[in-house]
């Protein structure tokens, strides 16, 4: 506050034919205002005619960056990367509870259909195998897209499209009866 109350009073003088302020902090100008018009106005309290700069934050105000948020613990500390070299496609931060819920979304699904069905069967399989990757090395996310072959954003989609391709299946039911019969010949080549 007082830095502006300076600077205006500079700036009215130099309309009047004074100085600007830059010439008052090498003339005789007292070191008291010197010291305010070079302030950080943030950093600085007044005792008396003295003036005290001191840090932004006190000791006692600074926190630990790594405190538990919220009651959760962070996973991370900083991000590995700020893009994915793929247009379109935004850096997952936290993306091990997304794939471990999408995971359990289509075993969910799977446990519609029956037993014996061969995309039950193999999605089941694979699944979990990518489950116990994603268990084992969580804490890794490079070397969990080097184990999975791909960046964790690709896999999450990949994830969400087979997911809605089990959905799909479940609710349409190719496992049942034909409505037709087939034609004796479909599958001959050439016809």
């Amino acid at each position: 506050m007082l830095r502006q109350v300076a600077r205006s009073l500079s700036n009215t003088s130099k309309t009047l034919g004074g100085r600007s302020w830059k010439d008052m902090q090498t003339t005789n100008t007292p070191q008291f205002w010197k010291k305010v018009i070079n302030a950080n106005e943030q950093n600085a309290r007044f005792v008396g005619d003295d003036m005290i700069e001191e840090p932004n934050l006190k000791e006692s105000e600074k926190k630990d960056f790594t405190m538990p948020l919220l009651g959760r613990e962070k996973t991370y500390t900083s991000p590995r990367k700020t893009y994915t070299e793929i247009t379109g496609i935004e850096v997952e931060y936290e993306p091990v509870p997304k794939i471990q819920a999408f995971q359990k979304r289509i075993l969910k699904v799977l446990e519609e259909m029956p037993e014996d069905y061969i995309y039950r069967t193999t999605v089941t399989e694979m699944i979990n195998e990518q489950a116990e990757l994603v268990d084992r090395l969580s804490g890794d996310l490079d070397a969990l897209e080097d184990a999975l072959g791909e960046q964790v954003e690709l896999y999450l989609r990949s994830l969400k499209r087979e997911l809605r391709c089990a959905r799909n299946l479940v609710a349409d039911q190719p496992w049942g009866d034909l409505f037709a019969p087939a034609p004796a010949d479909q599958w001959k080549w050439p016809i």
